[in-house]
Order: structure tokens, then sequence, then C-alpha cells
């Protein structure tokens, strides 16, 4: 279900998506149940990594809770392009509080991702050469068609935020590094299946993450809980199956017919040329990015963000706009995000408005570095300069100071 890791610049921002970076420190053996046989943390890690991807089905709760200001103020846009004003959906919801997904795959290209959200459903679904969002609310289909590369393989799926335990934990395992203790702790029921359980415990100070627990499934390796927990002791992300089949879906389920009356929005994804183009003008993340990735982030802004530190404590320092630089309006318009009209850039009901909001929420700090408005959560922290740099990371806010100081 999850697709190749973005440009190489995010894995610092996945210490809040939860870049942890190489070989762990590994120590303890499972105090198991008698039903499973004992196995070390470096074993389990082994058959994470080896296993193949199976099909199923089920349902995933999943519990957020990292301390941010109150959002409603923002009119976010979501794929279907229209804003929460016009749906029940929220995307901010995804931030916050607690979800309930059903969740299908093949295994292979197909899966499908349904919300219920008071008063509809909010889905995405996919066979490897559609990918269809659905607002029943709004009564819009948002349709991806994913062009064909190579010798008749499908292209890749659009990516989405992670939802499963399997995708949280991907995110996780991909950055494990030294200054990481990776432990057993015995086993665990979850979702009616028997399941091993893992603790990655980070041995840096600086991180904001006293935690990461998984249980993986003793028959499958598949990952079936996920949970992250500050150094305070908070659970920040929560996400784990409620029941789980491993029956192969009927494959009606991964192709999605616009019903009567509602809405279709059509948009091709990028061919193989319009990519090669994209690449020979410096827009996209980097040489083995994935296709259909977004365009680099220096087409928007004009520099590289940099990292500054690594691992748990990575800072990833975003440059100022660069009104010089091509495409700083923002993202292609149809990408699903607001575009903000410069008319509303001082009415208080526009999407400046509403930053503003947010941002009036927030402390305002200052030091060698400059001034500006500081956030801190229960896993990371955001600061947002007044010369228009954003300093963000698993961190606290003087890890934030110190890297815009360091920071070109």
């Amino acid at each position: 279900m999850t697709t190749p890791s973005r440009a190489r610049w995010i894995a610092p921002i996945a210490a809040l998506a939860l870049a942890i970076g190489a070989p762990a420190a590994i120590t303890s053996v499972a105090n198991a149940d008698p039903s499973l046989p004992e196995k070390t943390a470096e074993e389990l890690l082994e058959s994470i990594a080896a296993a193949e991807p199976v099909a199923f089905s089920g349902t995933v709760s999943q519990t957020v809770d990292l301390g941010l200001p109150d959002l409603s103020a923002l009119e976010v846009v979501g794929p279907g392009g229209h804003g929460s004003s016009a749906s029940p959906f929220d995307p901010m919801m995804l931030v916050t509080g607690t979800n309930t997904w059903q969740v299908w795959t093949d295994g292979d290209h197909s899966a499908k991702l349904a919300l219920q959200v008071s008063g509809g459903e909010y889905s995405f679904t996919t066979n490897g050469s559609d990918a269809w969002f659905w607002d029943s609310a709004a009564a819009q289909v948002h349709r991806v068609s994913i062009p064909s590369h190579g010798t008749g393989h499908t292209g890749t799926m659009p990516e989405h935020a992670p939802v499963t335990p399997g995708e949280f934990a991907e995110q996780a395992l991909e950055h494990i590094e030294p200054t990481t203790t990776v432990e057993t702790s015995g086993t665990r029921m979850v979702a009616g299946r028997p399941a091993y359980e893992l603790v990655l415990t980070p041995q840096d100070p600086a991180t904001k993450i006293g935690t990461v627990r998984l249980a993986v499934d003793s028959e499958t390796s598949l990952p079936l809980w996920f949970q992250i927990t500050s150094t305070a002791g908070t659970p920040a992300v929560d996400v784990g199956f409620t029941d789980i089949s491993y029956a192969l879906p009927n494959p009606s389920i991964f192709t999605f017919s616009t019903p009567a009356g509602a809405e279709e929005i059509v948009t091709e994804l990028p061919s193989t040329e319009d990519l090669e183009g994209l690449e020979h003008h410096g827009q996209l993340p980097d040489e083995d990015a994935p296709p259909g990735s977004a365009p680099h982030p220096s087409s928007f802004t004009g520099a590289e963000p940099t990292v500054v530190g690594e691992g748990w404590s990575a800072v990833v320092v975003l440059p100022a706009p660069d009104p010089g630089a091509a495409g700083h309006a923002g993202p292609p318009a149809g990408d699903g995000f607001t575009q903000v009209d410069p008319e509303d850039v001082d009415h208080p009901e526009g999407p400046a408005g509403g930053i503003t909001a947010v941002l009036d929420q927030l402390p305002t700090i200052s030091g060698d570095w400059g001034s500006g408005k500081i956030f801190e959560g229960t896993v990371f922290s955001a600061l947002l300069a007044d010369d228009g740099r954003i300093a963000i990371g698993a961190v606290g806010p003087d890890s934030l100071t110190a890297a815009l100081t360091a920071a070109p």
C-alpha cells in the first residue's frame, strides 16, 4: 500500500513523521508468551524487512494528539477542490482526535481507504492505473489517471498520508540510527492476532520523542499496532487494527463507480516524457523520484532546505520564499491545495486571515537569529521566523533557534 519515499531532504522531516537514520543498537530477547517462540529484536527487524506484501482488509483506529493549536480558522482545500465549509471532511481532522478507517489491499497495486465522517464518507481507491478521491457529502469524485511506465506496468499510485500501522512503521524503521535502542517487550494480542512487540527508544537527549512501539503479526510480520510517545509520556500517535482478515478482497472493491449526479474531475499524472521535461527544469525531487511526485521545493522557494543535525534531533530549515523564483506563487493549480489570491491577504475571512488567526495563538520569541512565532507540540516543534524561514523538527524550541542561527 505504501509508495517509495520522497526527496531525500524530507527524511529529517520524518522526525515528525518519525525520522530515526541507519543500523541500531539492538538488545534484549523477547520474553515471549508460551504460544510464540522467542525472537530477538534483530530477528524481528529482519522478518519485517523480508516480509512479502499480503492481501488484507480490516478496521484501523487512529488517535493523534500532537498538541496543535486551534486550527478551525484555516480553510483547507482537499483533493476534491473544495474547502471544509463545503464538506464535513476537514483534512485537519487527520492530525488531531480519533478516526476510524476501513482498509483493503490486494498486496499489490490495489488499495482502498475509507473514512466515515459525520454526514458522509471520504475514501481513496486505487487499482494502480486509476485513483479516486470521493467525498459523498460534496458529491464529488477527483479521479487521477496514472500513466503506464516501461513495458506495460502501471504507474506509481499517488501518495497519501500514513494511515495503517504498517505505513507509520515503515517511515520509522527506514531511519533507525545508532542512537536508537531497539528492544523486544514480549507479546500481545492485536485484533485477535498474536504479535511480537518492538520498542524503539531514542538515546538523543534533544528529541521530544520518548519511544516508538509497534506490534508485529507473528505469522505475516505485518505491523498491527504503532504508537509514538513523547518524552513526557504522552501518546502522540496511536494507530492499530481493531479487526483484520487476510482473505483476498473482492477485486470490485478497487474500482470506483461514480454515482449518478456526482461531479467527476479528472487529472492526468505526468507521462515519462513530461517527467523528463520537469527534471530538465529542476522541478523533480531527485533522480530517483517516483512518477507523480511533487515538484522540488526549490521550484517554489528558489533555494534548498537546510538540514541541521541528524537522526532524531535533525531540524529542517525551509528558506524564505524568493519572489524571483519560478513557481513562487505556490503549488501548481489543480493539485488540491489552496492558492492564495493577493486580494485575500488583508481579508480577515480569506486564507491568509485564517493563517493569521492561527499564528496569533502562538507566543513570540526572539534572539540573535531574529524573531518569530513558536509552536511546541507533544513530539515536535516549529518556528516561523519573521524573515520567512521555517524550522521544524522533533525537538524543543532551543534546538530550532540554534538551527536558524546555524543555517545560511
